[in-house]
């Protein structure tokens, strides 16, 4: 398993998924795009756990990430999730076009980064799921049929559950 994960709240969902695979024995690998100092106060407080607990995290590298991809099975997008409010931007569209691009199959927390949660439309380069595990309540914008596209199969989770 591979995680990807940006510097907002979805890093922190993805730092916490991190954390409970470990305790199934499954140590994913995390990709941190953007530098950990860049973090915002709730991901940066899951990421020092993780460090804690000898999860390995690299920085992002287009060419490693590539390779990582190739051998994983699964990728967790951990990038952007509701916040999101325009096109991802670099490095992040590039990221996202690597998951798009690899046989590696996508697991999006929230809502697949570069998707509006409101409108169900990309913003520019999205993660195409096989799954999303979106918290509390399926948001607005999946109800568009052309969300599909991107979405997969849509859990609803309890954020503060056993997911």
């Amino acid at each position: 398993v591979l995680i990807v994960a940006g510097k907002g709240n979805n890093a922190g969902d993805a730092f916490v998924l991190a954390r409970r695979l470990t305790l199934f024995g499954i140590v994913p690998q995390v990709v941190l795009v953007p530098a950990a100092d860049q973090l915002s106060r709730d991901a940066s407080a899951n990421f020092r756990c993780l460090e804690k607990l000898g999860v390995p995290v690299m920085g992002f590298e287009p060419a490693r990430l590539a390779q990582d991809l190739c051998r994983s099975e699964w990728v967790v997008d951990g990038l952007f999730g509701t916040g999101l409010r325009g096109p991802a931007g670099p490095p992040y569209e590039e990221v996202i076009t690597s998951i798009n691009a690899s046989s590696a199959r996508a697991f999006a927390l929230d809502v697949p980064s570069g998707m509006d949660a409101d409108t169900g439309e990309p913003h520019g380069p999205t993660v195409r799921a096989k799954h999303t595990a979106t918290f509390a309540a399926a948001k607005i914008g999946f109800a568009n049929p052309r969300a599909t596209t991107w979405l997969g199969r849509v859990h609803i989770v309890d954020i503060g559950g056993n997911w």
